[in-house]
């Protein structure tokens, strides 16, 4: 007799696992994102902000992880 339930953990509806993948959240977003600039259009220029801060933040953790990418790849040298 074989159980998908465990005794300690709750069973998570579908809907709550798609809700954590990445995937689907950055779809959602992507999504979210088009309607506003349809339906809203001065909220999207009032979040200009917002936007400029996520680019700038985005921008300051990619450099340093390419930088440690290429430093690591020319430094480590198989035996």
């Amino acid at each position: 007799m074989t159980s998908t339930h465990t005794a300690g953990r709750p069973q998570r509806s579908r809907l709550s696992r798609l809700i954590r993948e990445l995937w689907f959240q950055v779809v959602l977003a992507a999504v979210l994102g088009i309607a506003v600039g349809i339906l809203a259009p001065g909220l999207g220029e009032d979040l200009k902000p917002l936007n400029d801060w996520f680019i700038a933040l985005v921008k300051m953790i990619v450099i340093p992880v390419v930088f440690c990418v290429v430093t690591t790849g020319i430094a480590w040298r198989p035996c």
